[in-house]
């Protein structure tokens, strides 16, 4: 998949561990963000993203953001990324 980076904004928990392992699996490289630690993460997560739930993943320089982990949609959104 060609589409720059790949943000994973995140605390640990089962869905993003999921998101996580998902990415590791298909060996997508990722930047990890856990918000419980890196209050710049968190930041971002509130303010820019206006979101209060993790994970968020952005793709590219926020060309798709993603509320919560589904790797349907996940795969969806890196196809439409890549055709343009």
């Amino acid at each position: 998949m060609i589409f720059g980076a790949l943000t994973l904004l995140y605390f640990p928990f089962i869905f993003c561990k999921a998101a996580k392992e998902y990415f590791a699996s298909k060996n997508i490289p990722f930047i990890n963000r856990d918000v419980e630690l890196d209050s710049d993460a968190m930041d971002d997560l509130t303010k820019k993203y206006k979101s209060q739930g993790v994970p968020v993943i952005v793709i590219g320089n926020d060309e798709k953001v993603m509320k919560g982990f589904d790797p349907d949609r996940f795969e969806k959104a890196a196809k439409e990324l890549k055709k343009n």
